[in-house]
């Protein structure tokens, strides 16, 4: 978004195989909460999280916050 944050969109995910189940988006939230500066509640894998993307200014940030995008990708080939 413009105002330099970026929206994790885990409601659109519920109605979206395979990350309709509340398991397969908790399993997104705990990927991205490895990433130093993430710091995403529990409860908000039926929400629109946001985060800062000052976060990812650091490299190794940055490149497990694409791992998880990587991640994600695959999971929706395979269903």
């Amino acid at each position: 978004w413009s105002y330099g944050g970026l929206e994790i969109q885990f409601k659109m995910l519920q109605s979206r195989p395979p990350f309709d189940t509340e398991s397969k988006r908790q399993e997104i939230l705990n990927r991205l909460n490895q990433i130093p500066g993430f710091n995403i509640p529990a409860d908000a894998i039926i929400r629109f999280p946001k985060v800062e993307l000052s976060v990812l200014k650091n490299e190794e940030s940055l490149m497990q916050f694409l791992e998880v995008l990587d991640w994600v990708v695959q999971e929706i080939k395979k269903s």
